[in-house]
């Protein structure tokens, strides 16, 4: 097995590069810096790596943890929620009948969470048609943000970061280098 190489960031605060790498060329994997943080950081405390050449670290990086590839910051959230009734999968004359063949009356979601974008405007469903539990909730609030956003942000947003005795370290070695 390769040793772990250090690869430096964009930036002290950048979420989404990962800090080690392994292997070269279609073999090469970064691990997560997300994950490998302990739990009471948000991290999952284990060590997630995944290939940079085939997209697997991109993808795990925007839509397990919503961190943006462009920025390396988190993605927006929506800036208004709303429930609506989702009829067009229901028969009007009876809610309890499904139109699809291919949904049925206990699997199918009878309303549907949605956020409004920032960037577009646009009410982007927040849910699956199923109605049953994901494993990441936002998925498809961060695939639509993937596409839309940008790098763009919500006027004012910041402070993605818990403020413990790494973030003053951080933050200090900042100021330092400025002087530099």
């Amino acid at each position: 097995m390769n040793r772990l190489v250090f690869n430096s960031p964009n930036g002290p605060l950048d979420l989404y590069t990962p800090r080690f790498v392994r292997g070269s060329g279609g073999d090469k994997v970064g691990l997560c810096p997300i994950c490998i943080e302990p739990v009471e950081r948000g991290g999952r405390g284990l060590k997630m790596f995944a290939k940079t050449k085939v997209s697997a670290y991109n993808y795990h990086l925007q839509y397990y943890h919503g961190i943006s590839s462009k920025t390396g910051l988190p993605y927006s959230p929506p800036i208004e929620f709303r429930t609506t009734l989702r009829d067009a999968a229901f028969e009007p004359d009876d809610p309890t009948k499904v139109k699809s063949k291919s949904l049925s009356k206990k699997t199918s979601r009878k309303n549907m969470m949605e956020g409004r974008c920032h960037a577009c405007g646009e009410w982007v469903a927040l849910q699956g048609t199923k109605d049953v539990d994901v494993l990441v909730k936002e998925l498809y609030w961060w695939k639509h943000a993937a596409s839309c956003h940008r790098g763009t942000t919500i006027a004012g947003e910041g402070d993605y970061f818990v403020h413990d005795e790494v973030w003053a370290r951080i933050r200090e070695f900042s100021r330092q280098k400025e002087f530099l």
